[in-house]
């Protein structure tokens, strides 16, 4: 059988847009988390913290080891949910695809060959 829109369409259109969301949701978390991580390696590092401790270093380089973990997830999931077309978009692609110069030549003329058996009909009941 020969479709006009490919069944894979619909199947891409829920998992682009299942994509693009789970990707808001972890950039938004991963944002907060580099903040937080932020902040806390800022504290951890000012010349008011003296480290007594050799594990005070080592706590201070986990901060840090965190906030890049966090911007290595943040990146990605930022671009995706950037560039990955949300429903409407990919519809419209779709639909753009389809509206060639020869498909709309080809209505036009069914069109008017239904107007034309239309008024035939009309004329054959007067």
């Amino acid at each position: 059988m020969d479709y006009l829109i490919s069944p894979i369409w619909f199947y891409l259109l829920s998992v682009c847009d299942g994509l693009k969301t789970a990707a808001i949701i972890i950039a938004v978390f991963s944002a907060m988390a580099i903040i937080g991580f932020g902040v806390g390696y800022m504290y951890m590092n000012t010349e008011f913290i003296l480290y007594e401790h050799e594990s005070d270093k080592q706590y201070s380089d986990l901060w840090k080891v965190c906030f890049m973990v966090s911007i290595a997830i943040f990146v990605p999931m930022f671009l995706v949910a950037l560039f990955c077309p949300d429903k409407q978009a990919l519809v419209g692609m779709q639909v753009a695809s389809l509206a060639t110069k020869t498909n709309i030549e080809w209505t036009a003329e069914q069109l008017k060959g239904v107007v034309d058996y239309i008024m035939e009909c009309i004329q054959a009941i007067r």
